[in-house]
């Protein structure tokens, strides 16, 4: 059986931003996001993360729980509390389930 989700707890308002790939003058790819959604998630910072040495730290990640979004990719960016997060996986809580939840990681610049 899967996760139990209370959508009680979606307290969260983000923003999904879809990813728009087009051409300059110069032949380059430029991506240029805008917004698709707002709506409420479950956001709760990712667990510890360790590196290639193994060693621990606290990652700047999250997990999101939130309803099934059609069209939603990896190439979608997420927005929560002014900063940018970059969607790494999405995964259905159950295959027929219209919860989905999302890893995602901040975007430095």
């Amino acid at each position: 059986m899967a996760d139990n989700v209370n959508i009680g707890k979606f307290e969260e308002i983000i923003l999904l931003l879809a990813c728009e790939t087009t051409t300059d003058d110069n032949g380059e790819k430029v991506e240029t996001y805008h917004p698709v959604k707002r709506t409420l998630a479950h956001v709760e910072p990712a667990t510890s993360e360790s590196d290639a040495s193994n060693n621990i730290y606290s990652g700047h990640s999250i997990n999101v729980t939130l309803y099934r979004v059609p069209g939603m990719n990896t190439r979608w960016q997420i927005v929560w509390k002014g900063k940018g997060y970059n969607i790494k996986t999405i995964d259905p809580i159950e295959r027929i389930s219209p919860i989905q939840r999302i890893y995602a990681e901040e975007v430095m610049r």
